[in-house]
């Protein structure tokens, strides 16, 4: 019986040790008159307490088509609602028209052999921007004067920024780096991409966020060339915690008497080893690795905060599909 059992466990050990599949390219390989119509479905849900505050659902769509090919790269056309048009005028008393502001062409050239992109017609994106801006005060001008001061105060900002390619292109990356983000990479069945690095702080003006993101695959059909391309991000937050701490011991420093402040110290003290702040991001590409296209792209963040008895989170999930 031992000698028919050897055989079979160190069977049973090489198939594990070389059942690993062939590292998978990811480069695009697109044909010229390809198109894809791509829903976006965004749900945000936030919990206090285990008691749900806020559910809510928004949805949008868009289309992606390669309009031409050279040696080295594709030419995509992505025509998207202007979300942030659209998304202010639904909330209007009275209707209002956008006429051409209503979507948003993007035309950009894709690197072959990295996926690179470049905005081709940024100039024409900047000058759309620009103008939807206004067209948008001058809508909440008219039919809704209140909002008006609120609404140029906030977007007053963002107009200054879309000025010069390299400023309109950033702005814009989030409407294909989705689609884009595997190319240029090489993953087997048990490889892992780990990636590090630093982003400005969204607490702070100066300040900056480490963050360290792991890729892998994972259901991998040999078959049907399709694998899920797994990206789970988490943000370093020590710098935010000391500077809440620093902030709330200079808060109690500043009550009552020499013998309440030592109260409130100690208290702020326990409050603050109470006091926790998490936030991580996970994103997973069902991939078609034969075209070259996303089939569904599901990216959740995440952020928890528990302080002063009271613990609450925060979901924010985007499930993008390719059709």
């Amino acid at each position: 019986m031992k000698k028919i059992l050897l055989p079979v466990i160190l069977l049973c050990v090489f198939t594990a040790i070389f059942s690993q599949t062939k590292p998978i390219s990811f480069l695009p390989k697109w044909k010229v008159g390809e198109k894809k119509t791509v829903t976006i479905v965004e749900r945000k849900k936030e919990v206090e307490d285990g008691n749900t505050k806020k559910d809510t659902t928004e949805s949008s769509k868009a289309e992606i088509s390669v309009v031409a090919e050279s040696k080295d790269d594709y030419t995509v056309k992505i025509v998207y609602d202007n979300l942030a048009l659209n998304s202010v005028t639904s909330l209007l008393s009275k209707p209002a028209d956008l006429g051409k502001y209503k979507s948003l062409d993007l035309k950009y050239s894709v690197n072959k052999r990295d996926g690179k992109v470049e905005l081709i017609n940024w100039k024409e994106v900047e000058t759309f921007m620009v103008s939807s801006f206004d067209l948008l005060n001058a809508i909440l001008k008219d039919k809704e004067p209140d909002m008006a001061p609120l609404a140029k105060s906030i977007l007053g900002p963002i107009r200054e920024q879309l000025k010069g390619k390299t400023n309109v292109q950033s702005y814009m990356e989030g409407e294909i780096g989705y689609l884009l983000y595997p190319y240029d990479k090489k993953l087997g069945s048990r490889d892992t991409l780990k990636t590090e690095q630093s982003m400005p702080s969204p607490f702070k003006a100066g300040d900056s966020l480490n963050t360290t993101t792991i890729t892998y695959l994972s259901n991998i059909n040999e078959t049907a060339h399709v694998c899920d391309i797994n990206k789970v991000t988490q943000y370093d937050l020590s710098k935010f915690m000391a500077m809440m701490k620093t902030l709330m011991a200079g808060m109690s420093k500043n009550m009552g008497s020499d013998g309440k402040k030592k109260d409130a110290q100690k208290e702020m003290e326990k409050e603050l080893a109470k006091m926790k702040f998490d936030i991580s991001q996970r994103e997973v590409t069902t991939f078609d690795y034969n075209t070259s296209w996303p089939l569904k792209i599901v990216n959740t963040k995440k952020s928890a905060v528990s302080a002063g008895g009271k613990n609450m989170e925060r979901t924010t999930s985007i499930t993008t599909t390719f059709k």
